[in-house]
């Protein structure tokens, strides 16, 4: 029973002991403070730089080898570099000029979206105008391609003149006698 509490309060120093040696001096906490209150007076997020350095390599590629700080406890969030932030896409709101661009066939804005008022169900002529659920959009008027003569069965397909001139079922003369 002795040398098992003899190896227990000797397990008990030795991790306390790590953990005092872990654990940061209050000296070491103020001057990462004093670091970082000048980094952040330079409006710079980059550590500065030990001038002083003599192991210094300039063809040394990994960033953080020059780092002599330890990140550990508090001063990993005073060593810490600010991620920066990914740019807003641009929209054709503050700039009308996005649908209009090379290639682009929606030409128009409507709520902050480039849309063809010519063609789009949702906003056909103007934005917002929604066609009806059997219409389509055709040349910016809503139209049933079901039955426009002028519109059969597609935008632009005309029936051919003569006679039996009807568009049923978006197909031109169908069923006629």
């Amino acid at each position: 029973m002795k040398p098992l509490t003899v190896s227990l309060a000797l397990g008990i120093v030795l991790a306390m002991s790590f953990a005092i040696s872990a654990t940061e001096q209050p000296e070491q906490v103020l001057t990462k403070l004093e670091t970082y209150e000048t980094q952040m007076a330079d409006d710079s997020n980059v550590p500065a730089e030990d001038n002083n350095n003599d192991n210094y390599d300039d063809n040394d590629d990994d960033d953080d080898s020059n780092a002599s700080m330890s990140l550990r406890g508090f001063g990993r969030f005073l060593g810490s570099k600010k991620k920066k932030k990914a740019p807003k896409p641009l929209t054709c709101d503050k700039n009308p000029k996005v649908c209009r661009a090379k290639g682009s066939t929606k030409k128009d804005c409507c709520k902050k979206k480039c849309v063809s008022k010519a063609t789009d169900r949702q906003n056909c002529g103007k934005c917002g105008r929604k066609c009806k659920f059997s219409q389509s959009c055709c040349k910016g008027k809503c139209v049933n391609t079901m039955s426009d003569k002028n519109n059969c069965g597609a935008c632009g397909r005309k029936c051919k003149k003569g006679k039996g001139r009807k568009c049923h079922y978006g197909m031109c003369n169908y069923a006629y006698y």
